[in-house]
Parts: structure tokens; C-alpha cells; sequence
């Protein structure tokens, strides 16, 4: 079934939609009619609004809920900075940490569980870009908490929408809109300022967080995919009002704000909305819900098919963050290499591991409770196992990831690491390349006879045949001229030597080699030399030669070429004919633009 089986079971209703207009009241009556913030509101409530977006923004991103409370959220002392040593989740300018930029692979093991703290002391800042206090970019949180949050206690994030991944245990969240309950292999988003508690009904919990610090999360556009798939609006769940009546206690409410903590008192419980309506709220979804598509035929299709939630940045199309997911899936394409191909991205892309074993990655190393980053333009893919696995596997229809469940959070930024994700933490596995891709062996095998027409052979650009113009000059030749290293081959022992005999041949070049006395080769610039060697091998000329070249440089190469016999080391086979190498054994360059031989064996 399309739904995952919890362990935990669900203890409260939803209402369903995503991004929809939503209305609930706890006490029937409680929400007014046809007006928003009416003289007086019904049972001596206070009306309020919460704006998650600009007042002008757009009709179809506009989001604003309106509240019915007890008593306005104002309602509070001034806020202090509380923990100013320990908690300081924006690095840069704003505080006293630092980003890592790096483009260095980096895979962590599994986080630790830590039962000595809360939900608000708990959240770890990994990764990111970006600033909250201008409103660019992402947060990367680790969390890993053992204990409830104080009964009196409330906290919110000023600086972003908290997109939460929970991999153990459960969160139970009060919200000022309602309760949920969030289990492994469901995720929650908390938007921006909504006031919550979280509690742990099934002990220690860990998993991860994206703070979206810029607009908030939408559903991917489908395109050709149609008009449903995907992550389906109506599977989201929100919650329905809920309240708590206390007018005689003292509360603390704690605030991230740029990303630092600060705390105010008040005489009442935050969690006192007792009806709401609008598009601005918490909400909740189940993996397993899914509905995942693929390649029906051939090749590997871009991850971007499983994506669940987007936030664009201003150029449609390019994500500040998405959220992807890798769930259990059917393989069925022909003559395909099928876990992901390697890569190097322009996006940024970390990866988090829910429960199971990640398909592309079966080499052990990457577990659930760990993560990768590969930053912009890191290359990585399918460690050397998967690879060798995945090339010689029968491709019959498959089922992968039973059990398993991935997912990346990815942005088309640069992804900065803390200090405490790069070092304190003490998780990042620093033998990652060495056990995932330098095991990889090549296995390039040249085909025989050679037919390569157009490409690069050790250095040697293979170029057009070309026949001898009839005036030649320095336009035609430069027209196709190419530099690059030849092949070096150091000549045999003389009895060692195989020669041939040179029956007819024609080479059009520009040489920029040099033979001494010895018959070896020094590489000098020859001033666009070009020497044409006739059919017969005695038979050479200097056809065009610029002011600027050296005849006695010339003279010495034709010296050299105007051999009765040639050793086999000169001599490499491409198109199924005899090609001359000017280089017998030291690198160096050569314009070439036709060799070619014909040889018998003497």
C-alpha cells in the first residue's frame, strides 16, 4: 500500500490539501463570518494576523493566516540573548563562526544520539549559504535530542521555514495551530514564527532539518507529467484547531533570530488559538506516499523526477532548495547502466539516509543516521562496488530500496560546512574517496584495427587527410592546424629493431622538432615551417616556408625524414595505414595536418 506502516500510531486529525485555504475552530462559533477582524470577535477573543509573505505579493504565493486567541502573541516582556557561547547557528559576519568553504567530498557516520537535551538545544548547523537577516539561502541542521521540552517552554524560528526529516524515534509538535505527530519516514514543516513545543512520545529522536531562510516550499511543477504524480496535494495534512486555557502561569518563549537565541517571559500560555483560517500553517507528509516515476524503456532519468517540495530563487527553474527523496522504486530499463551516473552538478546536493541501504552507494560506508555533501561541481557517483555490481547485472525488472529510504536536500548554492560539521562532531569519514571511487579501474581497451576518425589518441588529434595543394600558404595549412603532444617511443636496441620499407608516402606538416647528430629529436619553434615529402622517398621539398624560419632547422629535418628504412617504433596504426611519429623519445609538439605511410615489412 501507498502508505507506510509506523510503528507509532496516529493520535490526531488533519485536515488535507496542500497550499490550500484551510479553516478550523476548537469551540464551534468561535471563527466569525464574513469578516476577518470584526469590532468584536466572538466569545472576547483577540484577532490576529500572521503573514508569512509581503501583503502585496501575489495572488498564488500570497500566504496570511488570521488567528483567534486568548491573548494577543505580543503579549511578552522584551526578549534577552540567552546562551550567547554556545548557540550561533549564522556564521559570517553576524557571530563568531565560520564557514568551510571547500569542494572537498565529505561523507559523515552516523550522528550521535544525545538524551541530555531538548528540541531547541539539539539542533546542530552542519551546512548552509546565505544569510537570514537578508533572507538568502539555507540552513543544514543535524538534531539529536532525549528530552521533552520544558511544559512552560515554546520556541520559533524567526529566521526561516523548518523543513524537518525525523530518522529516529517521534516528535509530537504543539503548535499555536494544532498538534502533530511526525514519525520516521514523514517529514513536517514548521513555517517561519509559528510559536511550538515539541515532546518525544517514543524517546530519543534524531534526524535532520533544511531551514529555508528565502520564500517558502511549493509542489515541482509536472510538465508532460500531467496533472497528478509525484507528491499529490491532497496527501499533505494539516492540524485542526487545538488550545490550552492558562492565564496564571509563567511562560518562556524562545526565539532563533539570526541565528541566535534570545527568550522573553509571559503571563500565558502561548498555545492559545482557538479558531484559524488561511494559508499559512504547519503541515505534515508521508513518504510513502509517493507516487514515483521513472524510465519505461532506456537510460537513467535526472533525479529531479523525485522531487517532493521546491523553493525557487528568482530564476524559475534553478532551486534554493529542493527536497528529493529515493524511495523503493521498480528498475526496468533495457541496456542501462541503472543507479545514478557519475556527476558533477552546478547545484549543491546532501544527502541524508532515513533507514535502509541507499542503492547507489552499497558499499557500507554511507548509513542511516550519516550524510554526504557533494558541493558545486564535486564530482562523485556510484562507489566502485555499486559499479562493478550494476555493469554486469542481469537487467531484468527489479524492485530497489525495499526497506530503504534516501532523500536530498539540494541548492544551487555554494554549501558552506561549520566547524562543528567539519571537525567537532567528529563523524566525517576521511577514507571516502579512498573506499568509493579510487578503487575504480579503467577499462578502455582500444579497438583493433584502430578506427578512430576525429578524436585524440595519447595527445595526437587525428586530422582529415588532406592532399598537397597546388599553392599552398600559410592560410590553408593554419585553417586546420592543431598543437598537441606526440607520442614519445624510445627506439629498441638496433638488433632488436623491425624495419620497413617505404614504398610511397606523402606528409604535409609544420615540424617543430630539431634532430642532432644522434637521430634523436630536440623540439624548437620552426617558424611555420612546412615540408612536403614527395612519393618517392628520396624526393622532398620545401613547399612554404615564412620569413621567420630557420632552412638549416628545415634541412635537418628532412635529413633526418629522407631514411630508407624506417624503425617499426616510429610508426603507430590509425585508420589501418602507417603513420609517422616525428618524436622517437622526448615529448614535445607538432602542428601536424596529413602523415600517412604505406610500409612493408623488409
Amino acid at each position: 500500500m501507498p502508505v507506510t506502516d509506523f510503528k507509532l500510531e496516529e493520535k490526531y486529525k488533519y485536515q488535507t490539501g496542500f497550499n490550500c485555504h484551510h479553516e478550523s475552530e476548537a469551540v464551534e462559533g468561535a471563527l466569525p463570518i464574513g469578516a476577518n477582524n470584526p469590532q468584536k470577535c466572538p466569545y472576547g477573543l483577540y484577532n490576529e494576523k500572521l503573514s508569512g509573505t509581503a501583503f502585496t505579493a501575489p495572488r498564488w504565493e500570497n500566504q496570511q493566516t488570521w488567528l483567534y486567541r486568548i491573548l494577543p502573541a505580543s503579549a511578552h516582556a522584551p526578549f534577552e540573548p540567552k546562551e550567547t557561547e554556545t548557540f550561533d547557528t549564522n556564521p559570517g559576519i553576524h557571530g563568531k563562526e565560520r564557514w568551510h568553504q571547500i569542494p572537498n567530498q565529505l561523507r559523515w557516520d552516523p550522528f550521535d544520539l544525545d538524551e541530555t537535551v531538548d528540541w531547541v538545544h539539539s539542533l546542530r548547523l552542519v551546512a548552509g549559504a546565505g544569510d537570514p537577516t537578508m533572507k538568502t539561502g539555507l540552513g543544514i541542521f543535524i538534531f539529536a535530542a532525549g528530552k521533552d521540552m520544558d511544559p512552560h517552554h515554546a520556541f520559533y524560528s524567526a529566521d526561516g521555514d523548518l523543513l524537518i526529516v525525523v530518522q529516529h524515534g517521534a516528535l509530537d509538535i504543539q503548535t499555536e495551530l494544532g498538534k502533530l505527530l511526525v514519525r520516521p519516514n514523514e517529514i513536517c514543516v514548521i513555517p517561519r514564527g509559528i510559536r511550538h513545543r515539541v515532546t518525544l512520545p517514543d524517546g530519543p529522536v534524531r534526524g535532520y532539518i533544511l531551514e529555508l531562510y528565502q520564500n517558502h516550499f511549493t509542489l515541482p511543477e509536472l510538465g508532460p507529467i500531467g496533472s497528478h504524480c509525484l507528491a499529490n496535494p491532497r496527501d499533505f495534512q494539516s492540524p485542526v484547531a487545538s488550545f490550552d486555557e492558562d492565564t496564571e502561569h509563567e511562560y518562556t518563549l524562545l526565539a532563533k533570530f539570526s541565528g541566535h537565541l534570545f527568550a522573553a517571559k509571559q503571563q500565558h500560555t502561548p498555545f492559545d488559538v482557538v479558531a484559524w483560517h488561511g494559508n499559512y500553517y504547519p503541515y505534515k507528509y508521508d513518504l510513502g506516499r509517493f507516487a514515483t516515476i521513472g524510465s519505461i524503456s532506456h537510460d537513467h532519468p535526472d533525479p529531479s523526477i523525485f522531487t517532493v517540495l521546491t523553493a525557487q530563487s528568482d530564476h524559475p527553474g534553478t532551486a534554493v532548495a529542493d527536497f528529493v527523496i529515493f524511495p523503493p522504486r521498480w528498475l526496468v530499463q533495457e541496456d542501462t547502466f541503472r543507479p545514478p551516473w557519475y556527476h558533477r552538478n552546478t547545484m549543491s546536493e546532501f544527502m541524508g539516509l532515513i533507514g535502509g541501504q541507499y542503492d547507489a552507494k552499497t558499499g557500507g560506508g554511507f548509513q542511516p543516521a550519516g550524510a554526504s555533501l557533494h558541493n558545486v561541481m564535486s564530482a562523485h557517483g556510484p562507489d566502485a562496488s555499486t559499479h562493478e555490481k550494476a555493469s554486469n547485472a542481469e537487467l531484468k525488472p527489479a524492485k530497489v530500496g525495499e526497506g530503504s529510504m534516501a532523500f536530498m536536500f539540494e541548492s544551487a548554492l555554494m554549501v558552506g560546512v561549520t566547524e562543528w560539521g567539519l571537525k567537532k562532531c567528529a563523524k566525517v569519514q576521511h577514507d571516502y574517496n579512498a573506499e568509493s571511487w579510487e578503487p575504480l579501474k579503467p577499462h578502455f581497451q582500444r579497438p583493433t584495427p584502430a578506427k578512430i576518425v576525429n578524436g585524440t589518441s595519447n595527445g595526437v588529434k587525428v586530422m582529415q587527410v588532406l592532399q598537397k595543394p597546388d599553392k599552398p600558404g600559410p592560410d590553408y595549412f593554419r585553417s586546420t592546424r592543431y598543437s598537441g603532444p606526440l607520442p614519445v617511443s624510445i627506439p629498441p636496441s638496433p638488433q632488436r629493431r623491425t624495419f620497413y620499407k617505404c614504398l610511397s608516402y606523402q606528409a604535409v606538416a609544420v615540424i617543430t622538432y630539431v634532430a642532432n647528430d644522434h637521430g634523436h629529436i630536440t623540439p624548437v619553434y620552426d617558424g611555420d615551417t612546412i615540408t612536403c615529402i614527395g612519393r618517392h622517398k628520396s624526393e622532398m621539398s620545401i613547399i612554404y616556408q615564412s620569413k621567420s624560419s630557420q632552412i638549416s632547422t628545415s634541412q635537418k629535418i628532412c635529413k633526418l625524414a629522407n631514411i630508407g628504412v624506417i624503425p617499426s617504433q616510429m610508426l603507430v596504426d590509425f585508420w589501418g595505414i602507417w603513420v609517422i611519429h616525428f618524436a622517437l623519445n622526448v615529448s614535445g609538439g607538432a602542428f601536424v595536418y596529413m602523415t600517412a605511410i604505406r610500409a612493408e615489412e623488409v
